[in-house]
């Protein structure tokens, strides 16, 4: 029997977002294969688009590996393009690197490191056996591919690095507070190193922003690890703007809730979609 999908919802917070009179900008974090939670998401984002003039549509990345329904995640995403939005742009996360990578027959170790990722899920739901992962990069590449399907594979080839709206920077992990923020978002997306766009954690989760009036609105990271003795209901103190950044990662796979911001003139908040785990 299907778990009730609960509805949960922030009050509107202060921010500046620079954006201006009937814009709203709604962002999905991490969806990680929880078909569900995503579709429930979209149709209640989507159902309040006639309510302002523009409504632009961000998904933060990281739609496959772990959870139960990958290809369920990507193809929700896919479709997303033909919803009732004005903009929509896909980002890219950690997983879909990986993925990209092994799928563009990159060295044997980056399969092995997409598969110890969570990419074995993908493989049990495409029906590959395991056992590829012992191939030639190029025949992996090609099995795979082949059972994943041309349209997935131009969506993950077509996936945004940012996108900037107002004082709001959408980016998957977040930024290096170390080097300029141009130099960056400029690295290549398919290098593999720890604080690259779609990897960063530190300093970057510890460390004011320093780029007032923008916040970084990232994903990657769940929420309830750097913040683990707050309840997990309490969406503003998960999720709410803080220190030039917002994170929308709710850890849906092991949570059970995907959760999404909206961002209108001044202010934003908090939705989600949540399946309580037994």
């Amino acid at each position: 029997m299907a778990q009730e999908m609960i509805a949960e919802a922030s009050d509107w917070m202060p921010l500046d977002t620079g954006l201006g009179d009937g814009e709203r900008i709604c962002a999905v974090g991490d969806v990680h294969g929880c078909s569900r939670q995503f579709l429930h998401l979209l149709d209640d984002l989507e159902s309040r688009n006639a309510d302002y003039d523009t409504n632009v549509l961000v998904l933060m990345g990281d739609y496959i590996d772990r959870g139960p329904d990958s290809l369920g995640a990507v193809d929700a995403a896919i479709s997303a393009a033909h919803r009732s939005f004005d903009g929509f742009y896909p980002l890219m996360g950690n997983h879909e690197q990986l993925m990209r990578i092994a799928l563009r027959a990159g060295p044997k170790d980056s399969q092995r490191l997409w598969l110890e990722n969570g990419g074995d899920s993908v493989l049990e739901e495409l029906g590959v056996s395991y056992g590829i992962s012992e191939a030639e990069p190029d025949v992996f590449a090609a099995e795979v591919g082949k059972a994943w399907g041309m349209e997935r594979k131009s969506f993950l080839d077509s996936v945004f690095h940012h996108r900037t709206f107002g004082n709001l920077l959408f980016v998957h992990a977040g930024i290096n507070q170390e080097i300029a923020l141009e130099e960056h978002l400029s690295q290549p997306w398919d290098l593999l190193v720890e604080k690259h766009w779609v990897w960063i954690r530190y300093p970057f989760l510890y460390e004011p922003t320093g780029l007032d009036p923008m916040t970084v609105v990232h994903g990657h990271t769940p929420a309830f690890i750097p913040n683990y003795g707050v309840p997990r209901t309490d969406l503003v103190k998960m999720h709410g703007p803080r220190e030039g950044r917002m994170n929308l990662d709710a850890g849906c796979f092991e949570s059970g809730r995907l959760a999404a911001g909206e961002f209108v003139r001044e202010s934003c908040r908090v939705v989600t979609r949540y399946e309580e785990k037994k």
